[in-house]
């Protein structure tokens, strides 16, 4: 076997020696981390701290309490790590529940390093579990199972209700095979609240602890998820009228889908013809006649098929008692600039009723601070009801699930998962410490039990709350092969449901194991959606960072309409190469508008034939998808800008020698027309954020996850987007108020109610356009391949950069026996522009949305207003 030995440098620790550990205290993990890595049961990665020679050492397990020792055999080495042949003691399984470490020594017993072990590959080698955790009904029984490999005993506390739970009384729990620990009661169970008391060893402590914890499978919670309570959500209690009849709405395909993003609080907040005791509940869903009901009505009977709701899990960052928020005052009549607003929200920020939940609990309750009554079954029984009443508008409903991280591990008051099996369903680093490239805690999806649990809270909504979708937060944190399971498992019980999320190109496990991570670039065949942060970009110009809040696109004046910012940052000065950029991002933009295929094959603006994956996006290919449900297209999200704010940052301030100097009103309406209607008629999936149809504004805050409901406000009234309600808040944007200050205090760029009603019936009649056709809605890739082109590129290099005509074909009429074709046109230009086409000579056009007009004789032309979508049909 061959050897590689480090450079001898022995440094043995300051507190090594020949005593056993038993004799010695035992340690945090901060002092020894936890270097040693189990890869199966009987195989080890270690490594050192410092660098050390390999020559004659011992490799030992040893049990802290007792001193006993099992050695380890050397299997190889690198330059930075040693690989360890283990072999198993027959108790296997009761060995994991004892405190033990690898100790080094040399050949004469003196130590020279200790660790921890990571053991998540160790105990899905031995124990994993495949049966109902939590509440379970048995026999007609309840039982309560946990599973927890490592710990010495579990207890069931039965606990008073409400804030500040007493212990009533403890019942022993019994250990099971599988690592699970276990009890059956009665009906007497039923609604009572209880704790778990895990005995178990904590490397972060370096001690044995007594953790009392909810359970980690909680159907029901007391408030603010201080107990768990036993709940059968088979109960009629926690179920409207005709739930279990109830039908959902049809959904042919889950191609003909259009998902519409809401936030809970938001939909009722600020919707004053909600009485006050309702607002920002989920019950403010189920009432009939109010604003927000009308647009969610109005919005379905157009063509919006799924609501896609922010998180609703329960969720930590919000008190869930009432009483116990304090939400802030804000004047109104204060100037469009005021730092008055944010400084009120930013003072109660911690202690208000607002954030956008991305701050995980428990995965399978629902949040409790959106409930009239957060204790027990009520928070299910009014979840159902807004499910219930969404359906009933017409409305599927997606569940946005953020499964990658939780809000806290280890000690803190809110960890769950890490006081039942320390270590094991976080990812870790080199020393043992929890990852957290989310921003929180990284859940390792590796871990048989932690896919497990997604497996089973997505079964879970799906089944008792009627759900019809999911959306993953940060779904490059899982793997291709996870994703794929749950995929495959759910879609089994229900072909219809929806599976996207966000699969950008960074985190924890890209980092540790790059080729297995769910990024962009891995969803080709998947049909399982990512958002198209492609043509989002291309259509707006700079990215979601605030630092390219300015730099233009496709939509919003590159070239054509400079903005001469000087805050840009990817923009050249020169126009000439402002010009070559506009057309290379308006074949991003031709990929996207052909469901972002990698295979599509189309003609750039050099006049080469190349396919949508070899058009290179900010290092990596454009096209990723095989089929249009693969690509999720929008413009805009709750994250970064809303499209009104993004356009007001991008199109032309003051800028010198343009008449006017500024964009009017009319010409940032007529482009978040354009905006979303390239969305709602490109194939894939179109995704538009809440009261983007209303030019919703949040006064230019670029990360409104705490901002409160005065900068996240939805007028569904349509009186006003909330544009000039003050500079955005300081806590997320940071420096940024020399550069919209001025631009909140322009009197001129507030939309009124006109401007508001515009865009809204634009908005409608896109959607009833793209409802109207199977055409701007192909099943496959080869559907898109074989009808879908686009005319301009057949003229020859692009002369007129800013516009795009996209035909889809239906010769032969079989996609819809109503057009033989149709024409989707786009002008992004402040000049109407001249298409002329020879296909056009013998064609009979009718005009489907738009102000644009075609011209057959003499010469066979379409002509396109400024700032225009334009849709023809050819009988």
């Amino acid at each position: 076997m061959a050897r590689f030995f480090w450079a001898i440098l022995v440094l043995p620790l300051a507190l090594s020696g020949s005593v056993g550990l038993a004799a010695s205290p035992i340690f945090p993990l901060s002092i020894f981390g936890a270097r040693a890595v189990w890869i199966s049961k009987d195989e080890l990665i270690y490594t050192p701290r410092s660098r050390i020679g390999i020559a004659d050492l011992r490799f030992e397990a040893m049990q802290m309490e007792t001193g006993q020792r099992w050695p380890f055999t050397l299997s190889g080495s690198r330059s930075d790590s040693v690989h360890l042949h283990f072999t198993p003691p027959n108790n296997m399984a009761s060995w994991v529940r004892e405190p033990t470490m690898l100790v080094v020594s040399d050949s004469g017993g003196q130590e020279l390093d200790r660790t921890y072990f990571q053991t998540g590959q160790l105990l899905d080698a031995i124990h994993h579990f495949d049966g109902c955790l939590g509440v379970c009904f048995e026999g007609g029984a309840p039982v309560l199972r946990v599973w927890a490999p490592t710990a010495r005993s579990v207890k069931v506390l039965w606990v008073s209700a409400g804030k500040n739970p007493s212990v009533q009384s403890s019942l022993d729990m019994a250990l099971s095979a599988e690592g699970t620990f276990e009890i059956s009661g009665d009906s007497s169970w039923l609604g009572r609240n209880y704790l778990f008391e895990v005995q178990v060893f904590s490397p972060t402590t370096g001690k044995m602890e007594n953790f009392r914890v909810t359970d980690p499978y909680s159907v029901g919670l007391a408030v603010d998820s201080v107990s768990s309570m036993l709940l059968d959500l088979r109960d009629s209690r926690w179920k409207p009228p005709g739930w279990d009849s109830a039908a959902r709405p049809a959904l042919a395909s889950r191609n003909d889908s259009v998902l519409y993003e809401l936030h809970v609080r938001d939909f009722s907040a600020h919707d004053f013809t909600v009485p006050p005791g309702l607002r920002g509940s989920y019950r403010a869903f189920t009432l009939e006649g109010t604003d927000g009901d009308r647009e969610l009505r109005d919005l379905a009977a157009a063509g919006i098929t799924h609501v896609h709701l922010l998180p609703t899990f329960d969720f930590a960052s919000v008190e869930e008692d009432p009483a116990a928020r304090r939400d802030p005052q804000i004047s109104s009549g204060l100037p469009p600039d005021s730092p008055l607003p944010q400084e009120a929200v930013n003072k109660l920020r911690s202690l208000d009723s607002f954030n956008w939940g991305y701050d995980p609990f428990h995965y399978l309750t629902p949040e409790g601070s959106y409930a009239q009554s957060p204790e027990g079954g009520s928070r299910t029984l009014e979840f159902r009801e807004m499910v219930q009443a969404l359906h009933r508008k017409g409305l599927r409903v997606v569940l946005d699930m953020v499964f990658n991280h939780t809000y806290a591990a280890g000690l803190a008051d809110e960890a769950v998962l890490d006081k039942v099996v320390p270590g094991y369903y976080y990812r870790l680093d080199g020393e043992g410490q929890v990852r957290n490239s989310s921003c929180c805690a990284d859940t390792a999806s590796e871990r048989w039990m932690m896919e497990k649990l997604m497996r089973d809270g997505l079964e879970l909504w799906r089944s008792q709350y009627g759900v019809d979708g999911f959306r993953f937060d940060l779904m490059n944190l899982h793997s291709v092969a996870t994703m794929a399971r749950l995929r495959d498992f759910e879609r089994a019980k229900d072909p219809s449901l929806l599976f996207y999320g966000e699969a950008w190109n960074f985190g924890s496990l890209l980092d540790s194991d790059p080729p297995s991570a769910f990024t962009q670039s891995r969803v080709y065949g998947t049909s399982i959606g990512v958002f198209n942060d492609r043509i989002r970009d291309a259509l707006r110009g700079g990215t979601t960072d605030s630092k390219g809040k300015s730099d233009p696109g496709f939509l919003s004046g590159l070239y054509y309409d400079f903005n001469q910012e000087p805050a840009n940052r990817d923009t050249p000065v020169d126009l000439g190469l402002q010009r070559d950029k506009l057309l290379w991002l308006t074949d991003v933009v031709r990929v996207g508008m052909a469901g972002n295929l990698r295979d599509f094959s189309l003609t750039d603006h050099r006049g080469n034939q190349i396919h949508g994956g070899d058009l290179e996006f900010n290092g990596g290919p454009t096209g990723f998808s095989r089929d249009p449900e693969e690509s999720i297209n929008y413009v805009s999200a709750h994250d970064g800008y809303t499209l009104w704010d993004s356009l007001a940052a991008k199109l032309p301030f003051h800028t010198r020698n343009r008449a006017p100097d500024t964009a009017t009103l009319d010409e940032r309406v007529d482009r978040q027309i354009l905006g979303l209607g390239l969305v709602a008629l490109s194939q894939g999936i179109p995704f538009f954020d809440e009261g983007s149809e209303l030019l919703r504004s949040k006064s230019g805050d670029q990360n409104s996850f705490d901002s409160g409901d005065w900068f996240n406000s939805v007028n569904w009234s349509g009186n006003a987007n909330n544009w000039g309600v003050g500079l955005p808040p300081a806590f997320s944007n940071p420096d940024d108020w020399p550069f919209w200050r001025p631009r909140l205090a322009e009197p001129n760029l507030s939309p009124g109610a006109k401007e508001i009603a515009a865009c809204r019936s634009a908005f409608l009649d896109l959607l009833k356009l793209r409802r109207s056709s199977p055409l701007f809605r192909l099943r496959s890739g080869s559907e898109i391949q074989k009808r879908v082109h686009f005319l301009e590129t057949e003229l020859g290099p692009m002369q007129a950069p800013g516009m795009i005509v996209m035909e889809i074909r239906n010769n032969a009429r079989d996609a819809d026996p109503n057009w033989r074709r149709v024409i989707v046109a786009a002008n992004a230009l402040n000049e109407a522009q001249v298409f002329p086409h020879s296909s056009l000579g013998r064609a009979t056009l009718t005009r489907l949305y738009g102000k644009g007009e075609s011209r057959l004789a003499p010469t066979p032309q379409l002509l396109l207003p400024p700032r225009s979508l334009t849709v023809w049909g050819e009988k």
